[in-house]
This record gives structure tokens, sequence and C-alpha cells, in this order.
């Protein structure tokens, strides 16, 4: 049996519980975020199995403590997950609303980002415009797209409707 008050014990056992709370958290890390208490018992085990330990040093761990850290680890990973997840379905809304156009009206932020966009050069008969949330026209075009025009969607405008101007790219 392990004597708890013995200072070098201690030591190693406030140190065996942060070892624990690490490999638990690193576990977490690899696996996913699901924390069961036999994931953790499993750790505790795995520290407890080394040479040099004396029997029973597991039983003088303090087991709250390593609950708390890898519920800690467990709440981090969710929140990174979900960060994570929000970040790519940023990134992939941002990709679709940048991606190049053609003919058709598009809804400002539904269907198409604010921003400066460039017609294909030299195409005759390009008309754009863009419009409030009333349909009203704010601004409009019509006739050649000469070297590259552009449009700079604004985003308080409500919508823009190409046609006949080839394909439209994002500058930015």
């Amino acid at each position: 049996m392990i004597v708890k008050y013995d200072a070098e014990i201690q030591q190693v056992i406030a140190g065996g519980a942060e070892t624990i709370v690490a490999s638990v958290c690193a576990a977490i890390a690899e696996g996913g975020y699901s924390t069961t208490q036999a994931l953790v018992q499993a750790h505790v085990v795995r520290w407890a199995d080394q040479p040099g330990l004396p029997d029973g040093a597991d039983e003088a761990l303090d087991m709250a403590a390593i609950e708390e850290g890898a519920i800690a680890c467990e709440a981090q990973a969710i929140a990174a997950a979900e960060q994570a997840a929000a970040d790519a379905e940023v990134a992939e809304r941002q990709a679709r609303l940048t991606e190049p156009k053609f003919n058709g009206v598009f809804v400002v932020g539904v269907d198409i980002a604010p921003g400066t966009w460039q017609a294909t050069p030299d195409i005759q008969n390009c008309y754009w415009q863009r419009t409030d949330a009333q349909g009203e026209i704010i601004d409009n075009h019509f006739g050649s797209t000469g070297a590259g025009l552009t449009v700079n969607v604004r985003g308080s405008d409500y919508s823009v409707e190409f046609d006949g101007c080839g394909e439209w790219s994002y500058l930015g």
C-alpha cells in the first residue's frame, strides 16, 4: 500500500495526475471528443503499471481532478470541432458566392458576394443592373465590355442581373 503522506510519493502522484490528464486529452484529440469513464480508467491503469511506481499508486490519485481535466479537454475538443465546422461552412459559402457567374439575377449575399466583378472582355450587347430591395434600378449598363468591364456590387444592393456579358469573375 502506498504511503499518502510521503512527499516524494505525493510529487509522483501529482505528476501522474497531470500526465494522465494530458494523455486523456491527447486521446480525445486523436479520436474525437468523446470521453468516458473507461477512457480515464484505461489511462490511470496505464500510468499505474509503469515500472517503479508502488502498488496502489492509482488509489492515491485525485480522480475528481483527473475527471475534471478530461471533461475540460472534451469541452475544448467540442468547441474546436464546432468552430472548425463553422469556419468550413463560412469558407464554403464564400467560395460559392465568389464562383464565376453568367446570365441571371443574383441576390447579394445569398447568390453573389459583394465586391468588384469583371466581365469577359470584348463582348457586345452586355447588360447588367444593380437593384434595391424594391426592385428599383440603382445603376445599369448596356453596351460593350471593352477591355474588361467591372461592376462594384455593394452589400447594400439587393440584387444584380447579368445578361449577355459572358463570364463574370470576382476580383474582391
